[in-house]
């Protein structure tokens, strides 16, 4: 196990290379000073600090004079145990996606949990998807027949696969029979609700928008900065903003003149399970609130930050995450399945749904946005893409 105080005695470049190996983001790896690692109250022979988030910090000076928001690190320490089964399965999982990467379009590959003589582990999951679109037509990902699909995962990988914990460091440790697990998806389509106009106050996250086209309403996601502009924007899911004849996005009339945003097309991106979008050039100002079902007025809790991929994958099965969108309100359920851009949960979904927020509230308050909603299925399963993605991807903050 890497100590805290081999940690702290190493050279900048080691001490990143030892923090990667742990499990950390690169994002949360350059955040992780050593000041930050000797003020985390852990027991280094049991226990491995993580980055569970990023708090927004200059909450007054965003209200009073309109600066771009600083994010310091929300850190927290897992027993070493618990790291290294999860980081163990999502080493396997990324060794079968690269060995699939062959396969058109590429199967979801995510870390979820399989009961194992009588116990629950964490498995390695390998999704086929049948997709309804709206013209009738099952799209299957990859475009095989199941049993077709099935025949050649068991041909590739044994039941039973392994993974490696901190890879390259001291704390490398090896898990043999990590379970692998083929699943049958239904995928369903992506009728409104949080119907109002917030414009006077601004707009939440979980509020109506329109794309202008006949299918129907959509759900805004947070708030957010974007760095490379200097400006503020909304995430929503790729395919609403996709859908737009006219690079324009409504809240909520798409008949008047005034319309909410623009979609930003080079920052816009819907592969696999990567489905998001950045809503530029606002007409009307955001909130960090979340959007009421009665006309115009909002509801708690706050926005503070945005959850980190590692928190996510650290809640597997265990705590709660909320969801909002437009037709079915809010709902809660638990993290299933992590993969390297999106998760997959029991959260309530239904059309409408898409490119709303996902969050998690801590213990100390503080609610940070994991996710936007992109798609659902028949099976009680909804998706999300993993908001840090969507940062990183877009550099949508000072992360």
């Amino acid at each position: 196990m890497v100590s805290k105080r081999n940690l702290m005695r190493a050279n900048r470049r080691n001490f990143i290379k030892a923090l990667l190996g742990l499990g950390a983001s690169a994002t949360a790896a350059s955040l992780f000073t050593k000041d930050a690692l000797a003020a985390i109250d852990y027991d280094p022979e049991t226990e491995v600090p993580r980055i569970h988030g990023y708090e927004r910090v200059n909450k007054q000076a965003i209200r009073d004079e309109g600066s771009p928001p600083e994010y310091e690190p929300i850190y927290e320490a897992i027993s070493r145990e618990k790291w290294v089964q999860v980081e163990a399965a999502h080493d396997a999982r990324r060794h079968v996606e690269e060995q699939l990467s062959d396969l058109n379009p590429e199967p979801r590959v995510a870390v979820g949990w399989k009961t194992k003589r009588g116990k629950p582990e964490r498995a390695v999951i390998v999704e086929h998807e049948i997709q309804r679109t709206r013209n009738g037509i099952n799209k299957r990902h990859p475009d095989i027949a199941f049993d077709k699909f099935s025949d050649l995962i068991k041909d590739r990988f044994p039941e039973d696969i392994t993974g490696t914990a901190g890879r390259g460091t001291d704390a490398e440790t090896q898990v043999e029979s990590i379970p692998l697990q083929i699943e049958r998806v239904q995928g369903a389509e992506l009728q409104t609700y949080y119907d109002h106009e917030y414009r006077t106050n601004g707009v939440p996250a979980g509020a109506l928008i329109h794309n202008g086209t006949s299918k129907g309403g959509a759900t805004v996601g947070p708030y957010m900065f974007d760095s490379n502009y200097g400006e503020w924007i909304f995430v929503t899911a790729a395919h609403v903003s996709n859908d737009s004849p006219n690079g324009k996005i409504y809240q909520n009339d798409p008949t008047g003149n005034d319309y909410f945003a623009d979609v930003n097309g080079g920052k816009t991106k819907k592969d696999g399970s990567f489905d998001a979008s950045v809503l530029h050039n606002l007409q009307f100002g955001g909130a960090w609130n979340f959007a009421a079902d009665s006309a115009n007025t909002y509801q708690g809790p706050m926005i503070d930050g945005v959850q980190s991929k590692t928190g996510l994958k650290d809640m597997e099965f265990n705590g709660t995450i909320y969801k909002q969108g437009i037709e079915t309100g809010r709902s809660s359920g638990t993290v299933h399945n992590v993969g390297d851009d999106g998760f997959r949960n029991d959260c309530n979904e239904a059309n409408g749904d898409s490119g709303g927020p996902y969050w998690v509230e801590q213990s100390s308050g503080k609610t940070l946005v994991s996710g936007i909603h992109y798609k659902g299925t028949n099976g009680g399963f909804a998706y999300g893409t993993i908001m840090e993605r969507i940062v990183n991807e877009f550099n949508l903050s000072t992360l």
